[in-house]
């Protein structure tokens, strides 16, 4: 989720427009969950004829000799409401899921036809996870029935046939006294991810307490779970008064071997309470926790986007938008680099991006290791940062509004897409 979306619970299913000389204002709920989308009257369209289709550096148009790479966009197709963006193995398809009605549609890069679309329960379908199997014969997504009591965890559809191949079931534990209307979408995933060899699937879903479960992609049943009490406590320190909630953002190692997990880490100090996003790595195999990074320490801010690097030796961190940090004259503190790069073995700043921006909404590695590629609030940009030489000048591929909400980059590094809850952009990097 990202840009102009927030997410938040409501007491009861809504759906209204709001009209002001700002602009318009579309509150909708779906399931457990709804969605603010915020759209300017006078938003630009990336596809008007004034928006220059190719942007490079700002050496005349050239690539700059410290990073040089080219960004163009190559194809821009209509994907209204779309909030996450996945590529099959080889890069020849692309995939999105809409949030207002369950639909997700795969089309072909090449040719820029839709060759399958997936329609989902309008009521079940939050549109959120989203992912290709290794071989590329299915798409993972999110429930696509949650049946009576929600006990769907996430749907596996046919590529060859465009049907349901399997509907995987959650394992929420039975509350008593909870109704219908309470256990609907409990067991929904609303976040998951795959691991490079397509071999683990980890998932966060909606029961109470949370647990991550890792499945087995052959047989879809749980071989790992990593729990997480009442409290959502996972680390305490000497005193037992440090917090991390999780914020559901989740990635693989290129090994498969580490799951870092994105949240919120709370300091119950004497006098006041302060927290940080930060970063919590797992070791898949032994079930425990080997490191922890706070990777916005000092500000309110969730961890938002997070990438490893191919060798597996570093991970990036992007930061939430935060209006908890204000100076002393009352305006929010702006965040100098929301950015960041870390050692993995020992969870030391390796370096940060230094251009400030709002907010970072997704962040994917090159798998050639060349740049950094951003899906950044109020630039509004998908924004690739150099990997060899982290100071020269970063390279804007595409300017959005809304600003883009998801990112996906394909294995050989040689196309980015990105969506903003209107288009899907296909860019290509070249050198």
């Amino acid at each position: 989720m990202g840009g102009g979306w927030r997410p938040a619970r409501w007491a009861v299913p809504l759906a209204f427009l709001l009209v002001s000389s700002a602009g318009a204002m579309l509150v909708y709920h779906v399931g457990a969950r709804a969605y603010l989308f915020l759209e300017l009257l006078q938003a630009v369209d990336i596809t008007h004829p004034s928006l220059p289709t190719e942007i490079k550096s700002k050496a005349q148009g050239r690539p700059s000799p410290d990073f040089p790479l080219t960004a163009r966009i190559e194809r821009i197709l209509p994907a209204s409401s779309s909030v996450r963006v996945a590529w099959n193995q080889n890069g020849t398809l692309v995939a999105v899921a809409r949030i207002f009605d369950g639909r997700v549609t795969v089309w072909d890069r090449r040719s820029g036809e839709v060759v399958r679309e997936f329609r989902r329960s309008f009521a079940d379908g939050v549109g959120e996870p989203l992912a290709f199997t290794s071989d590329g014969q299915y798409l993972i997504t999110g429930a696509s029935d949650g049946g009576v009591t929600g006990d769907i965890a996430f749907t596996i559809w046919s590529m060859a046939s465009g049907t349901v191949a399997k509907q995987v079931k959650g394992s929420c534990p039975d509350i008593p006294g909870l109704d219908l209307h309470q256990l609907e979408g409990r067991n929904h995933v609303s976040y998951f991810t795959i691991s490079p060899d397509g071999a683990l699937v980890a998932t966060i879903d909606g029961c109470r307490p949370p647990v991550i479960r890792i499945y087995e992609a052959k047989t879809w049943l749980v071989v790992t779970k990593l729990k997480i009490d009442e409290k959502n406590l996972i680390i305490k320190d000497a005193s037992g008064l440090q917090d991390f909630f999780l914020n559901g953002q989740m990635t693989f190692s290129p090994d498969g071997k580490i799951l870092a997990v994105a949240g919120l880490f709370a300091h119950h100090g004497l006098s006041q309470r302060t927290s940080s996003g930060a970063v919590v790595m797992f070791d898949v195999a032994a079930h425990s926790i080997t490191r922890m990074i706070e990777a916005n320490k000092g500000f309110s801010r969730g961890v938002q986007g997070m990438s490893f690097s191919p060798d597996g030796r570093f991970i990036a961190t992007g930061a939430e938008a935060g209006l908890l940090d204000l100076g002393s004259d009352g305006n929010p503190l702006q965040m100098p680099d929301p950015i960041r790069v870390w050692h993995v073995a020992d969870g030391t700043l390796a370096w940060p991006y230094r251009q400030p921006f709002e907010h970072v909404w997704a962040l994917v590695w090159d798998p050639r290791g060349r740049y950094l590629a951003s899906a950044t609030g109020g630039t509004s940009e998908v924004v690739l940062w150099p990997i060899t030489a982290p100071q020269a000048e970063p390279i804007p591929a595409v300017k959005y509004f809304p600003p883009p909400l998801d990112l996906a980059v394909t294995k050989d590094g040689r196309y980015l897409a990105a969506v903003n809850g209107d288009k899907l952009a296909i860019i290509r990097v070249s050198e």
